[in-house]
């Protein structure tokens, strides 16, 4: 499979690497990972899109099935999402040559949820995002559609104060599977002053960015660690920023209840606050719920559950990309 090595590539050199996206506008925009997909934000003939790039072979299977039915969906938050057969060339060490499909989503013109919700002063405003949520549960429930991925980081807030889903790829043709989302947002609402004066306190000390500078990425503080970025690969450094768990991945996640994903040249696997392998680096994707604290673990094809201790809760069933509940406990 291609690598987010040979998404930066080809994003640099989009005449060489992309067949209907040759003339994409790149300006260095963060390139993200989730367990699934490598994406970026990207400009083709005027309009703004996340490009995402998947990075296995379950990436797009729940895609595929969803696109189809986009057609005959009327919602204004859906976008026309596109999967582009054979969009992206890469090399491979070996300097044989790959393609890979690429999947093409607009974005409105609309600023993060999070920085809006970062700025509410009153209650006036918050009532504006409790009605935001109210119209985009609607919606989604007039089309029958579930984004199943509805949170901050996946939400964009327009001029008019509309709220618009990014990264549909977990999206399905059911309403219903936002409702706890959808109910764990507004509960962050009520609260987000109280949340924001409780924020500052706890991290004044730790507030710089004196020594993150050399460093290619520095995310936020998650538990107490800081990933970041460097020419050795992707680790971790504390409030103090001294390296904890020393730069050594191809990419890692940050640390939600103790756990972090990460990857490896062997794959992935599922590290905890002290970079001891709580699921060994050899497979396909490794996804840590922080609801469960159980992990969904993809290779060949077939997928498994593990739970928090890193032990195997079910059998290995051949899978299309979907939830939890999809496979059977022990």
């Amino acid at each position: 499979m291609a690598t987010i090595s040979s998404l930066r590539i080809a994003l640099s050199q989009p005449k060489l690497h992309f067949n209907r996206l040759s003339n994409i506008v790149w300006e260095d925009e963060e390139v993200m990972r989730t367990t699934y997909f490598a994406h970026t934000r990207i400009e083709f003939n005027g309009q703004r899109y996340m490009l995402s790039m998947p990075l296995c072979t379950a990436s797009l299977r729940r895609m595929e099935r969803f696109i189809p039915l986009q057609r005959h969906l009327k919602c204004g938050v859906l976008p026309k999402i596109e999967i582009l057969r054979n969009e992206m060339t890469y090399q491979l060490p070996d300097m044989s040559c790959r393609y890979c499909d690429i999947l093409l989503e607009p974005l409105p013109d609309a600023l993060p949820f999070a920085d809006a919700l970062a700025n509410v002063g009153d209650s006036d405003e918050a009532s504006a995002f409790f009605a935001a949520l109210d119209a985009l549960e609607k919606e989604l429930t007039a089309a029958n559609i579930s984004h199943n991925n509805i949170r901050e980081e996946n939400l964009l807030i327009d001029a008019r104060g509309a709220l618009h889903p990014i990264h549909w790829h977990y999206a399905t043709d059911k309403a219903g599977g936002d409702t706890e989302a959808i109910a764990a947002l507004r509960t962050k609402i009520a609260s987000s002053q109280h949340n924001m004066e409780l924020h500052q306190a706890e991290y004044a000390p730790y507030i710089t960015t004196n020594g993150l500078d050399k460093y290619i990425y520095a995310g936020d503080m998650h538990e107490g660690l800081i990933v970041v970025e460097s020419e050795q690969g992707w680790g971790y450094v504390n409030c103090e920023l001294q390296e904890v768990i020393k730069p050594q991945y191809l990419w890692a996640n940050d640390f939600c209840e103790g756990r972090a994903e990460v990857d490896t040249p062997q794959g992935m696997g599922l590290i905890d606050c002290d970079g001891n392998y709580i699921i060994e680096p050899i497979y396909e994707s490794v996804e840590f719920d922080v609801e469960n604290g159980w992990s969904r673990v993809c290779k060949d094809n077939m997928c498994a559950l593990f739970d928090y201790s890193g032990e195997q809760l079910s059998q290995w069933e051949e899978s299309f990309g979907g939830g939890y509940s999809e496979l059977s406990i022990k």
